[in-house]
């Protein structure tokens, strides 16, 4: 054997011994959910039955996670006080609280465990120049609509 061969057969050592795998007992990896923009829709208005619409004070916020270039092409949110719509979400991922939901032309469907669509939970978007989401939840009585204004 030439030099270089010898050369040549350490680093190969060298190379193989450092992908040796190491033990990673108690290493945590959280692979956080990516997105390109949240398009935050904040608590406006509550109405419980058919009664009038009240003001909501310092609303809680619904952010729509979004890859694209606009908020009706995504289907993920966060929604971590959704006290008064009185209704809890099924995660689909959990570590970030992040639920996924569904829009159909302009209604919006919220995904349970097995990933159908909920028929208590459900919401309608109006596109405009103030643009509107309002949810209903019909597994309460009385049942329960919130509007929902696009904070920009």
């Amino acid at each position: 054997m030439n030099k270089f061969q010898i050369l040549i057969a350490v680093v190969l050592l060298a190379v193989v011994q450092s992908c040796t795998k190491k033990d990673s007992t108690g290493e945590i990896i959280v692979d956080h959910f990516n997105y390109g923009k949240k398009y935050n829709f904040v608590e406006d208005s509550i109405r419980t039955g058919n009664g009038t619409w009240a003001k909501i004070a310092g609303g809680n916020t619904f952010s729509w996670l979004s890859n694209g270039q606009n908020f009706n092409q995504n289907t993920f949110g966060v929604y971590p006080k959704a006290g008064n719509i009185k209704t809890t979400f099924d995660y689909t991922i959990k570590a970030d609280s992040v639920i996924g939901f569904q829009i159909a032309s302009d209604s919006i469907y919220f995904l349970n465990s097995n990933k159908v669509r909920r028929t208590d939970v459900k919401g309608k978007i109006i596109l405009k120049t103030d643009t509107t989401l309002i949810l209903n939840n019909t597994g309460v009585t009385p049942s329960i609509s919130i509007v929902y204004k696009l904070k920009k």
